[in-house]
């Protein structure tokens, strides 16, 4: 499966995803191994009604000390499962406060009875020493070869996905964001700009439809724009830096001039 030995079952993993590897089956397969692989609660994993198991997604909110207080508080509670076992997963555990990351280590050094804490991240260098000292590490694998299988069915022009492969880190994510069409509209856009930079109409056009995102869209517009003009690193630049250059305007104007250079 990868570098872990589920047999021993530590109380605490850290899962190091890598692009397009598949972090959900591993931690379901994983869980589902400490029951013994019994049918009957396998199948509570499948269908996430499992009642002693809280999930913590950080790659889509910070994590704060009230979810790891949280945490401690129902698990200080007699489990409502009858196997007994809790099971706590923390996505993307680099996103914590520094609040919440003091609160989880006291967690992690006196855990109750029968408690599995599963972190994963997408950053090791970020995650902090004295959580990875506490942690089995797991580096997973790149399922490289499901991904086109599973991104077909969306009826991709070949440069679509090459664009998709490379901005995604998951295909989850991939799939999420085609299906709301999220992904499309931005590949549009990004496309307007850098075929159609000196048209003053399309350039109006392109500039309304850009004022009109959210800054993680800005941010994935522009990881789009570079991965179409890899030669434009400034691209890449203010992707990274865009929440500490909210205007706007002056972000397009960036992206337009660079272009016309």
């Amino acid at each position: 499966m990868n570098t872990l030995d589920i047999k021993k079952h530590p109380h605490s993993i850290l899962v190091v995803e890598t692009k397009f590897s598949n972090p959900d089956t591993f931690i379901d397969n994983y869980i589902k191994s400490i029951f013994g692989n019994d049918e009957k609660l396998s199948k509570k994993i499948d269908t996430k009604s499992y009642y002693d198991l809280i999930e913590i997604d950080g790659y889509k909110t910070t994590i704060k000390k009230e979810d790891i207080q949280n945490i401690i508080n129902v698990f200080s509670k007699a489990a409502l499962e009858p196997f007994g076992a809790k099971f706590y997963v923390i996505k993307g555990i680099e996103n914590c406060t520094h609040q919440a990351i003091n609160s989880l280590l006291i967690f992690l050094e006196e855990p109750t009875p029968n408690t599995y804490a599963i972190f994963t991240t997408r950053s090791l260098n970020l995650v902090l020493p004295t959580i990875r000292s506490r942690c089995q590490k797991v580096i997973l694998k790149p399922e490289l070869s499901n991904i086109d299988n599973e991104l077909s069915e969306y009826k991709l022009s070949s440069d679509e996905m090459d664009v998709a492969k490379k901005l995604f880190f998951s295909t989850n994510d991939a799939i999420s964001s085609i299906k709301s069409n999220q992904f499309k509209k931005l590949y549009d856009l990004a496309n307007s700009i850098v075929k159609e930079n000196k048209s003053l109409s399309r350039i109006s056009k392109n500039s309304g439809e850009f004022k009109k995102l959210d800054y993680k869209n800005i941010s994935l517009l522009l990881e789009i724009l570079f991965i179409m003009r890899p030669d434009k690193s400034v691209f890449l630049t203010l992707a990274n830096d865009i929440h500490h250059n909210p205007t706007k305007i002056l972000v397009f104007n960036k992206i337009v001039s660079e272009l016309l250079v």
